[in-house]
C-alpha cells in the first residue's frame, strides 16, 4: 500500500488554505501520520524581508495547527524567510519528507505566494513526490469562498506513462493506489514521429500494469504531438479524479517536465495532480546513478 508518513503542507493563507489542509483527511488513510505545516515570508528584490510580520504568521500558524491537532493530527508548524520555492523543496529535502502538498488554483482565484513561478519551480526541482489540489471557486462572484475540486481524488486515479524509467515511481504508485479505488484510467500518449513504441505494443504494457491490480482498469493508447493536452482530455472523458505522472528530466514521449509543460498540465487537467519523481537526489548521495525513492 502506498503511504506517506510525513507531508509537507505549504500554505499562503489565502482562500485556499483551508480547502488544502482537507486534502490531509484522505492522506491519513493513506497512512500519514505526520504533517509540517510550512509558511514562507518572501524575500523579494522590492522590499525588505517582511521580519516585521513574522510574529503574525507565526500566531496563524499555531492557530491552523491547532485546528488540526484537534482532527487527531500530529502537526509541526514551520515558519521560514527566503525565495518560497527553494525553501519548500530543501526543507522537504532536509526532513525527509514523503510528500510536499500545495494548492493548485483556477485563473479566477486571486495570485497568491503558491502560484506560477512558484509551483513551477517546486515541480521542477523536488526530488519527494509533489501532490497538487486543485481548488477552484464555490462561488464564482466570490473568489474569497472556495473548495477542493474533487474531496475523493484517489477514487478514480489517471495514470499516465511512457514506459521509460523516470515514469517508473508513478507506476508504482498508481499500482498501489488502485488497492482502495474504486476504478482506475492507464494511458499512454504516442507521437507517432518520435516514438518507436507501436500502438500494440504501447497498449500490451498498459495491459500488464492492469493485470496487478484488482479493481476495473480502462486502458487508453492516445495520439498527440502534446501530452499535456491529451492526458487532460482523457481525464475529463474518463471523468478521472486525479492524474498520477512522472517528473524530472524528460518524460510524456520526450516532453521535458520543465516550465511551461507543467504549468500546462497541472492548467489544462482542472484536477489534482500528483507527481512522483523517478529518483530521490540526496546532497550526501550526488551519483546520478541513485537507486529510485522507495513510496511503496
Amino acid at each position: 500500500m502506498l503511504t506517506f508518513d510525513h507531508v509537507v503542507a505549504a500554505v499562503d493563507f489565502s482562500p485556499a488554505t483551508d480547502p488544502l489542509l482537507q486534502c490531509l483527511d484522505e492522506l491519513r488513510a493513506l497512512g500519514m501520520q505526520r504533517v509540517t505545516l510550512m509558511h514562507v515570508l518572501e524575500v523579494r528584490y522590492d522590499r525588505r524581508p517582511p521580519i516585521e510580520h513574522r510574529e503574525m504568521y507565526e500566531d496563524l500558524l499555531a492557530e491552523q495547527a491547532e485546528r488540526l491537532r484537534g482532527k487527531g493530527f500530529e502537526v509541526h508548524p514551520h515558519l521560514e524567510t527566503g525565495q518560497p520555492a527553494r525553501a519548500i523543496v530543501r526543507y522537504a529535502e532536509q526532513e525527509d519528507a514523503d510528500l510536499i502538498l500545495l494548492a493548485s488554483r483556477g485563473h479566477n482565484l486571486l495570485q497568491r505566494l503558491l502560484l506560477g513561478s512558484t509551483a513551477t519551480e517546486v515541480l521542477r526541482t523536488a526530488t519527494v513526490p509533489v501532490l497538487l489540489d486543485r481548488i477552484e471557486p464555490a462561488d464564482a462572484k466570490d473568489e474569497a469562498r472556495c473548495a477542493v475540486v474533487c474531496s475523493q481524488k484517489f477514487s478514480r486515479p489517471l495514470l499516465a506513462t511512457d514506459f521509460s524509467a523516470l515514469a517508473r515511481g508513478a507506476e508504482q504508485a498508481a499500482l498501489a493506489l488502485t488497492e482502495q479505488a474504486a476504478s482506475a484510467v492507464f494511458m499512454a500518449v504516442r507521437d507517432a514521429r518520435k516514438s518507436a513504441l507501436s500502438a500494440e505494443d504501447a497498449r500490451a504494457r498498459l495491459d500488464a500494469l492492469a493485470e496487478q491490480v484488482t479493481c476495473p482498469v480502462t486502458v487508453r493508447v492516445e495520439r498527440g504531438d502534446k501530452a499535456s493536452t491529451a492526458i487532460a482530455q482523457v481525464a475529463d472523458e474518463e471523468e478521472s479524479t486525479a492524474l498520477l505522472v512522472g517528473k524530472h528530466g524528460r518524460g510524456y514521449l520526450e516532453e521535458q517536465l520543465t516550465g511551461s509543460t507543467a504549468q500546462n498540465l497541472v492548467k489544462e487537467a482542472r484536477r489534482s495532480v500528483l507527481m512522483v519523481p523517478a529518483v530521490s537526489v540526496r546532497q550526501e548521495a550526488p551519483d546520478a546513478n541513485v537507486a529510485p525513492r522507495s513510496i511503496a
